[in-house]
This record gives C-alpha cells, structure tokens and sequence, in this order.
C-alpha cells in the first residue's frame, strides 16, 4: 500500500521497522478516509507507535475527532471559539 508521498516521507522519517510496519497496517485500515484524516493520525502521534495506534482507532470511531485535536486549540477564555491553528488538508512540509 502507498500513501500520499508527503505521508510516506513522514512514516520513513519516523518510524523504522518493525514499527513501520505496525504503522503502515494501522493507517491502511483508515485508508478510506481522507489524507487529511491520517496527517492529523501522524501529527497526533508525534513519532510513537503507540499513539499512532491509538489515533488511528479513534480515527476509526469518528474521525472528526482527530482533525478536532490535531488541528484546533482550546480558547483560553471560556465562551470564546476553538481556534484552528494547524490545516492538514495541505500535505506535510
């Protein structure tokens, strides 16, 4: 399976095998969701296999959720809105 190049330079940048693999077989169950959706997996992850794998699966429950936590901050004021401070509809730089 083969992701958007952007994703694939990401998952090679950090993870190594048998990781990677783990990885890759995570985010291939959620392959039908956006390329936006496994960014904000990645983002969330931050490098470790294990918050990948829990991403994903939260992913897999709603994956408005993710997209919420990777790229909205808290207000810091109550009644103010969630503002949006990362857009990973854009691939990875």
């Amino acid at each position: 399976m083969r992701f958007a190049q952007d994703i694939e330079a990401r998952l090679e940048r950090e993870f190594a095998e048998p990781a990677l693999s783990t990885v890759r077989e995570a985010l291939a169950q959620i392959l039908d969701m956006t390329p936006r959706t496994l960014r904000c997996v990645l983002h969330l992850g931050g490098g470790r296999l294990d918050h990948v794998l829990h991403f994903a699966e939260q992913a897999r429950m709603d994956p408005r959720d993710v997209i919420y936590w990777a790229e909205y901050e808290e207000p810091e004021s109550p009644g103010a809105s969630p503002r949006r401070v990362r857009d990973f509809r854009s691939p990875f730089e």
